[in-house]
């Protein structure tokens, strides 16, 4: 390696070489050690060599590049490295080491990554209202927080917040956004430790049973005939025991000589895939108007996406039910899918064809595969079935005007 007597005019009058050329310096105030590599683009950058302990042979740690780093702020640079090296030979390593730590670990950075990288790379189905609230109930307060410096006691004042403005449910549905995000983060993070514990959950599931009886049933008809698309929606989700979801985003191009194709996604739950139709069902969705360019059976009112006005469409269903029945217990639309369900068995549905008509999963994993028939026609069967029985308790037939005698008894 060759020797140059360092100066600022020695180095701006450097040709530019036909390979890179390594220079030690040299000359008054020189710095043993102390490098500047010559590259044939022109570049000029100084390096310190130094030697790691236990080890052979030397290592070369770049300063900076000239003149954004001036040969006296070189040589000094080098001479404090030299000084730190003598006390800690690991100063380097600690050095990358706080250069790796400095990654953005702001909340907002992590749930940026998160999105790229779990959200949306594995198609998660419920990730878009997941980001919604992380968005709206963590992002105003942890934005600019280090995530590693989140704190449970914090946490938890957060979801006491949210649940004393939006109930349990929405706190329980943060939380468990925040557990998805910090296990993508500890994934990446050696120093993350979550801040959830098992026990942090609010709302304590209870397994409901509600179903609605006949009264309930006629005011649920009377109160949906007058409500537009969300009483056809909500009418079709009791007639077909379908999930509000599936029913919410049937689509036109779905439905084929009266069948409904529910389709399955990734990492949804199974359903009855192939549905006939009664004629109940299909003069509802007959009777519902189209909206131009928006495919959806049940359209919204703005753009081309389904209805969407489910909060306040049911709080209206309910009062109109309880002008009629003003003692009637809450329900929710779920609630229709299992009075479906128990109806079937009230007409004597057999239950493996019940259960196949909401979908559920039915035998054990060598039934299901080696019987794989559709039982598209018993189904078909129970859905008439179904409507027919509807039909009766909401529209009975007028009561005859023909009283029976009793039967005279010869003494």
């Amino acid at each position: 390696m060759p020797v140059l007597n360092l100066s600022d005019k020695a180095i701006l009058n450097l040709a530019n070489p036909a390979k890179q050329i390594d220079f030690y310096d040299s000359g008054r105030g020189s710095v043993t050690g102390l490098i500047l590599k010559a590259s044939p683009g022109g570049s000029r950058t100084f390096y310190l060599l130094w030697r790691p302990k236990g080890k052979r042979g030397t290592r070369q740690h770049k300063l900076g590049r000239y003149p954004v780093l001036g040969l006296a702020a070189a040589r000094e640079k080098a001479r404090k490295l030299q000084v730190a090296l003598q006390e800690d030979p690991d100063v380097f390593a600690k050095q990358k080491q706080a250069e790796e730590d400095k990654v953005d670990r702001t909340f907002s950075a992590v749930v940026k990554e998160f999105e790229k990288r779990y959200v949306e790379k594995n198609g998660i189905r419920t990730g878009r209202v997941m980001m919604q609230q992380i968005e709206k109930h963590l992002m105003p307060t942890l934005k600019d927080r280090d995530i590693n410096s989140i704190r449970r006691k914090e946490l938890t004042k957060l979801l006491d917040k949210i649940e004393d403005k939006h109930g349990p449910s929405m706190a329980d549905a943060v939380l468990a956004a925040f557990r998805s995000l910090a296990k993508f983060h500890a994934l990446r993070d050696d120093g993350f430790n979550s801040p959830i514990i098992p026990g942090m959950k609010r709302y304590k599931t209870k397994q409901r049973t509600r179903v609605l009886n006949d009264a309930e049933l006629r005011a649920f008809w009377n109160a949906t005939e007058g409500m537009g698309i969300f009483g056809a929606l909500a009418r079709t989700c009791l007639l077909t025991g379908a999930r509000r979801a599936k029913v919410h985003h049937m689509k036109h191009a779905d439905i084929e000589n009266g069948v409904w194709t529910l389709g399955h996604e990734d990492r949804e739950k199974p359903n009855a895939g192939l549905i006939k139709l009664p004629p109940l069902a299909l003069s509802i969705i007959e009777n519902t108007p189209r909206i131009e360019r928006n495919p959806y059976v049940f359209p919204g009112t703005r753009l081309r996406g389904p209805f969407s006005a489910w909060d306040a469409s049911t709080t209206e269903l309910l009062r109109l039910m309880r002008l009629e029945l003003p003692d009637m217990e809450h329900f929710t639309v779920h609630d229709l899918r299992r009075t479906f369900r128990t109806r079937l068995s009230r007409l004597k549905i057999d239950p493996h064809i019940a259960e196949r008509c909401i979908g559920h999963v039915v035998g054990n994993t060598v039934t299901r595969t080696y019987d794989l028939w559709e039982f598209f026609d018993e189904k078909t069967a129970a859905f008439a079935a179904f409507a027919a029985h509807v039909q009766q308790i909401v529209s009975p037939p007028p009561a005859s005007n023909v009283v029976r005698l009793p039967v005279a008894v010869a003494h």
